[in-house]
């Protein structure tokens, strides 16, 4: 059925809202008529929420158009799950003209299994949190951001999934005439993997790794 969420119209005029420490999103979630745009996104995060670190909105489904996220995101330690982006969760709606220019720096901690998903505009895009809408949109948007993320095993860790592109970090789903369009984006940042491991601490077996450029 049709997403529930936010289903107006919130037009920034160009403006920029700029936080301190920004702890939750904008929205939890757009409806497919909803329309954020022309507004930018400014200040710093040094904490992530279960729903990870996305600025804008956690599920998307309507119209991210011409919008900065300029937030620096630097959380000094993380042990659970790592949801890292500058703009949505999950897109399964349309991104347009959007620009993630803060850099991100993350130290993980992890203490059993690993889970990293990090994208410069969005963790992933995938039926999971859409329905039967199409996968997800990117037109003309850009990372210009650096993101980098540092995992320090202090114990032995046996499962690790780790995800990270410049736009996007995963996508799952699609049909022949449902997929993820990613049009005219670039990145310019650099995604930076570091793990690095003590006596104790090693990565024994159920390794999964995926780091691009783009997705």
């Amino acid at each position: 059925g049709e997403p529930d969420g936010f289903d107006g119209i919130l037009n920034g005029q160009g403006h920029t809202i700029t936080f301190e420490d920004i702890r939750e999103p904008l929205f939890i979630q757009t409806a497919s008529s909803g329309v954020i745009k022309n507004l930018t996104l400014a200040g710093s995060r040094t904490s992530c929420h279960d729903w990870g670190t996305c600025n804008f909105v956690v599920y998307h489904h309507g119209l991210i158009d011409n919008c900065e996220s300029k937030i620096e995101v630097n959380i000094p330690q993380r042990t659970g799950e790592l949801l890292l982006s500058g703009f949505v969760r999950n897109n399964a709606g349309v991104m347009r003209k959007c620009t993630n220019s803060g850099r991100s720096a993350v130290e993980m901690r992890p203490s059993s299994a690993v889970r990293l998903t990090a994208g410069g505009l969005a963790c992933s895009s995938s039926h999971e949190f859409g329905g039967e809408k199409p996968v997800g949109e990117y037109h003309d948007c850009h990372n210009t951001a650096d993101i980098y993320v540092h995992v320090k095993y202090a114990q032995k860790t046996y499962l690790t999934y780790i995800d990270m592109g410049g736009i996007v970090a995963r996508v799952d789903g699609g049909t022949a005439e449902d997929y993820v369009v990613v049009e005219d984006c670039t990145n310019s940042g650099d995604i930076t993997l570091w793990e690095e491991t003590t006596a104790e601490g090693k990565t024994n077996y159920g390794c999964s790794y995926s780091v691009g450029g783009i997705v």
